[in-house]
């Protein structure tokens, strides 16, 4: 892990009451609330991303897991809401789309059962 690696070449030893995001090697001080905020607007600027703001990660984050099947619970828990309910009012129109497309899908499949020679009888039998 960076941050014990850090500590460790800095001959202190992390706690674990030691902050994520820490300009001191031991991690006992956060950093200002808007330097995360700042530190991303500069790595974005280098890498030419132009119009992004940090939050929309989380945003983006969620709803491809929630596209890719992550249960809603889990999602939830990543992040940081404790209800699920909370996760469906803000990304239920992922949940939504998700769930228009698995009933095509079901209804393209269960459409090709009644194609003739299927083993099933005639609807008119």
């Amino acid at each position: 892990m960076r941050s014990e690696d850090r500590a460790a070449a800095a001959g202190v030893t992390l706690s674990g009451r030691a902050f994520v995001f820490s300009p001191a090697a031991d991690g006992m001080r956060p950093w200002c609330p808007n330097e995360i905020s700042l530190s991303f607007g500069r790595l974005r600027k280098k890498a030419g991303v132009r119009s992004v703001r940090l939050h929309r990660l989380r945003h983006f984050a969620a709803t491809q897991m929630l596209a890719a099947g992550v249960p809603v619970r889990t999602v939830s828990g990543r992040l940081g809401h404790a209800d699920a309910a909370t996760t469906l009012n803000i990304y239920g129109h992922w949940v939504l789309a998700s769930d228009q497309a698995a009933a095509t899908i079901l209804g393209d499949l269960l459409g090709s059962q009644d194609q003739p020679g299927d083993g099933r009888p005639d609807k008119g039998s």
